[in-house]
């Protein structure tokens, strides 16, 4: 990553993990994040904060993984027993792991695409999931696959609209050096995405 791209890519990138204060494991979940658009900064980038507050005391994994060409034919084996095919070529990324917290992970790859998420509640009490859907994996292939934060929601509506989604519900908050996204899904084929938009006053 050339020094000009680390200045306009995301300039704040944190993960506040409770290691002092650590919840019980009868608290509630409390993730949560800030995203700020390029015309409300004072340098023009785009700043995301995530807060990953999770039961317990918790422990985190860091990973560097480089770009990686892939075999014809190849696939990605999913949690729930369905695959996906794999593409030639994934993006190198870093990858912030929490061991037993399967919907915890962060990742930003070489494109400043950012990704953290936080739960949130349906309603849908039945969910429309084939060979198994997706869930935990979304996040890593929005990562390896996208140039941008809005490639990586069309990417992940794509999965979800094919498959299906198997959890509860997520809000992935996604950022790049240009734009903030959030995109909500919820068990089954339910999902929607928000650009961030700022208006100036005149």
């Amino acid at each position: 990553m050339t020094e000009k791209r680390i200045k306009l890519s995301l300039v704040l990138f944190v993960f506040i993990i409770q290691l002092i204060f650590p919840q019980d494991n009868n608290s509630q979940y409390n993730c949560f994040s800030i995203l700020v658009g390029k015309d409300a900064t004072i340098d023009g980038s785009v700043l995301f904060a995530h807060n990953e507050d999770d039961s317990g005391t918790n422990l985190v994994n860091w990973y560097k993984v480089p770009r990686l060409t892939h075999g014809n034919g190849e696939n990605i084996s999913l949690i729930n027993g369905g695959e996906i095919p794999q593409v030639a070529e994934t993006f190198s990324f870093l990858w912030l792991e929490m061991p037993g917290q399967p919907f915890a992970d962060s990742y930003m790859n070489e494109w400043g695409v950012t990704i953290a998420s936080n739960w949130c509640e349906p309603r849908e009490e039945t969910a429309d999931l084939i060979d198994g859907s997706i869930g935990y994996y979304l996040r890593r292939i929005m990562a390896e696959r996208a140039k941008s934060a809005k490639e990586a929601v069309k990417i992940a509506g794509s999965i979800v609209d094919s498959i299906g989604y198997a959890n509860s519900g997520r809000t992935y908050c996604i950022a790049d050096p240009n734009e903030s996204w959030m995109m909500s899904i919820i068990n089954g084929k339910h999902w929607v995405a928000q650009k961030f938009l700022i208006i100036k006053l005149q």
